[in-house]
């Protein structure tokens, strides 16, 4: 006896056509902005909602989501400075699950409709790619702040 999946979408011999309603851009789901926050900050994390958007029409909840990623992230770099060593994780972790909070709680259901609408997910190399970037970013200009600042910091050694 085969296992029915009960979840499982309904087959049909006819590829989904695109209709009123339906995107045929590719949007990114809030599990990728996890991810690109994961490994890019939370400024990775703010494109990919910013992206997503500005493919949906909407201009000024685009700049917002960038603008909170940097304050994020600019918040995130003066924290870390004062807290110690293993605490900084669990300040990296409760940003993570805030960034799913907030991405579900803002494109959760648009994303949701986006993909039952015959719109299709956004390549997660290509989150991984934004990511990366952004990464390589922020190094840059942190060795140019401490480059310029003269006096670069003590490691903490204790």
């Amino acid at each position: 006896m085969e296992w029915a999946n009960p979840y499982r979408p309904p087959v049909t011999d006819e590829a989904p056509e695109l209709g009123v309603g339906a995107c045929a851009f590719r949007c990114f789901s809030p599990a990728q902005a996890v991810l690109a926050t994961f490994v890019g900050s939370p400024v990775a994390g703010a494109i990919l909602l910013a992206i997503n958007y500005r493919r949906w029409n909407d201009q000024r909840r685009a700049r917002n989501a960038i603008l909170l990623g940097l304050f994020t992230a600019g918040v995130l770099a003066v924290a870390s400075w004062f807290i110690p060593g293993f605490a900084r994780m669990g300040l990296s972790i409760a940003v993570l699950a805030g960034v799913f909070k907030v991405a579900d709680a803002t494109q959760g259901a648009a994303y949701v409709q986006h993909l039952r609408a015959g719109g299709r997910k956004a390549s997660t190399w290509a989150a991984l790619g934004i990511s990366l970037a952004c990464t390589a970013a922020i190094l840059v200009v942190t060795i140019l702040i401490v480059y310029l600042s003269g006096d670069p910091p003590s490691p903490d050694l204790e």
